[in-house]
């Protein structure tokens, strides 16, 4: 346990003891993590807005698939009415 510890401390008494090349070190990589969870945000908000697009081309189809069905039964009654 106590390894473990002094292991994540490396980074930190790193910094310190080798001047600022450790820190800076920690510093980019908190960068790095911060930009790969910013983009996480912007891919799920790409999602979410892809879905909703896909839902609303599907709502669109099955719309005019019910109107094309309703517009077939109306032309049939129709030539019911005339008599062919």
């Amino acid at each position: 346990m106590n390894s473990r510890f002094g292991q994540g401390m490396d980074g930190i008494t790193g910094g310190l003891s080798n001047g600022i090349s450790g820190a800076a070190g920690l510093s980019g990589a908190s960068g790095q993590m911060n930009s790969m969870l910013g983009d996480m945000a912007a891919s799920d908000e790409a999602q979410k807005a892809m879905n909703n697009k896909i839902t609303m081309l599907k709502n669109d189809l099955d719309f005019n698939v019910a109107l094309n069905k309703f517009i077939g039964k109306a032309g049939d009654n129709a030539k019911q009415l005339v008599g062919q």
